[in-house]
C-alpha cells in the first residue's frame, strides 16, 4: 500500500512552471520576420523590429548579432555598397562582444585591439562569427592594404567551436588562409563547409570556385533558397 502511494505521490508531482520571457518572444517573433525577407522585398521590416528591441536592452547580444547579420545580407545584396554594410556589421558585431564586461574591459586596455589575451569565450560564439567574417570581406574587398585587420580576425575565430551561424563561421575560417596565402588544403574545406552548411546561397557557391576554380565539377547543382532571394540577386563575387 505504502509502494502504491509514493507511486501516486511522485506522479502527482507538477513540473516547475517556465516563467515568461517577453524579450525572448519579441525577438523570435523578429527573427520570424527576418525570415520573410525575400516575401517583403526588403531588410526593413526585420531591422525595425531588431532596432526597437535594441531600444530595450542597448547591451543585448542576442539582438546585436542579429544586426550584424542583416549587415552581411544587405553587403550581399547591395555589392556597391558592401563596403559600407561590413563597416556597420562589424561595428554592431564588436558592440556585440563588448556587451561582455570582462571583454569591454580588456578592449580598453588594448585600444580596441582583438587578440589572444580578451577573455572572447565568454562573449556569444555569434558576434565573434560577424565580426570576424565582416572584418575578413572588408580585407577582401579592399585588398593588401587592410591585411592588418586579419590579426583581429584571427583573435576572433581561435577556438571558436560550433556557432548559430555555420556557413559564415565556415566562410571566415576558409577566406581567412586563402588571405593569408596558407593552409591550401583547410581552406578549401572550410569554404566547402560554408556551401554545404549554406548550399542555395549564391555567395558561398562563388566564393568557393573564385578561391579553387578546379572543384566546380564537383559541385552539387545549385538550388537557389528562395529566402535569400534577395542575397542571391547580386553578383557578389
Amino acid at each position: 500500500m505504502a509502494f502504491v502511494l509514493l507511486v501516486v505521490g511522485v506522479g502527482s508531482c507538477k513540473a516547475p512552471e517556465r516563467r515568461p520571457d517577453p524579450f525572448g518572444e519579441a525577438v523570435a517573433a523578429a527573427d520570424a520576420v527576418w525570415e520573410r525577407r525575400a516575401q517583403s522585398g526588403g531588410f526593413d521590416e526585420a531591422e525595425r523590429a531588431y532596432s526597437a528591441l535594441l531600444g530595450r536592452r542597448p547591451t543585448a547580444s542576442a539582438v546585436l548579432w542579429r544586426q550584424a547579420r542583416v549587415a552581411w545580407s544587405r553587403a550581399l545584396s547591395e555589392p556597391g555598397r558592401a563596403e559600407r554594410w561590413h563597416e556597420v556589421g562589424r561595428e554592431l558585431a564588436l558592440r556585440c562582444l563588448a556587451a561582455t564586461p570582462a571583454v569591454a574591459q580588456a578592449l580598453i586596455a588594448t585600444g580596441d585591439r582583438i587578440d589572444r589575451t580578451l577573455p572572447l569565450a565568454q562573449s556569444a560564439p555569434a558576434c565573434r562569427v560577424y565580426a570576424a567574417a565582416h572584418i575578413v570581406r572588408l580585407v577582401a574587398l579592399r585588398g593588401p592594404g587592410a591585411a592588418l585587420e586579419l590579426e583581429d580576425a584571427t583573435g576572433l575565430l581561435t577556438d571558436l567551436g560550433m556557432a548559430e551561424e555555420p556557413a559564415v563561421l565556415a566562410w571566415a575560417q576558409g577566406w581567412l588562409r586563402v588571405l593569408q596565402g596558407r593552409e591550401s588544403a583547410e581552406a578549401r574545406e572550410a569554404l566547402l563547409a560554408a556551401l554545404r552548411a549554406s548550399p542555395g546561397v549564391t555567395f558561398y557557391r562563388e566564393q568557393a570556385l573564385a578561391a579553387f576554380p578546379d572543384v566546380d565539377g564537383s559541385l552539387p547543382a545549385f538550388i537557389p533558397d528562395p529566402a535569400w532571394a534577395l542575397e542571391n540577386g547580386a553578383d557578389t563575387r
